[in-house]
């Protein structure tokens, strides 16, 4: 794992629970597997990262997204929309093909519905060139997840 990523690992290691892992898996139809980190705990662990550790450089940006969604638990797919969500802040907001990745990889409504009011949204905001190649696009793709966000 990414050095920028192992401190959050071993944060959600450390505040796992098997027991609630269980529950958050049979809620999400067993589509996933989970530390079972309840919402508060994980947004408490993400605010103190990203206090102590900062954010990456925009260079690593696209690998630690595809490393985290390649990571088993949902966890850490929530992690990457956390972190993308305030890089966007601070760059311009052109990360749509990684917003595309996104989408497309381990999708489900959870994610999905999250990156489409949090982060796509900021993207094209910030880039409304976009807005009408991407979702004419999107609402052609076939893909149920990509429909759904535009």
């Amino acid at each position: 794992m990414d050095l920028y990523l192992q401190p959050v690992a071993l944060l959600f290691q450390e505040y796992a629970s098997p027991t609630d892992a269980v529950f958050m898996k049979k809620y999400m139809r067993n589509q996933f597997e989970f530390l079972g980190i309840r919402s508060t705990v994980r947004w408490e662990i993400m605010r103190v990262f990203f206090k102590t550790y900062g954010l990456p450089e925009l260079s690593i940006f696209e690998s630690l997204i595809k490393e985290l969604w390649q990571q088993p638990e949902r966890e850490y797919q929530y992690f990457g929309i956390a972190l993308t969500d305030r890089l966007l802040l601070q760059n311009n907001g052109d990360a749509i093909e990684v917003v595309e990745f996104m989408i497309v990889n381990k999708s489900w409504w959870d994610t999905v519905d999250l990156i489409a009011i949090n982060i796509a949204g900021k993207c094209f905001k910030k880039n409304p060139h976009l807005i009408q190649c991407k979702t004419e696009n999107w609402l052609h793709s076939g893909n149920i997840w990509l429909q759904r966000t535009a």
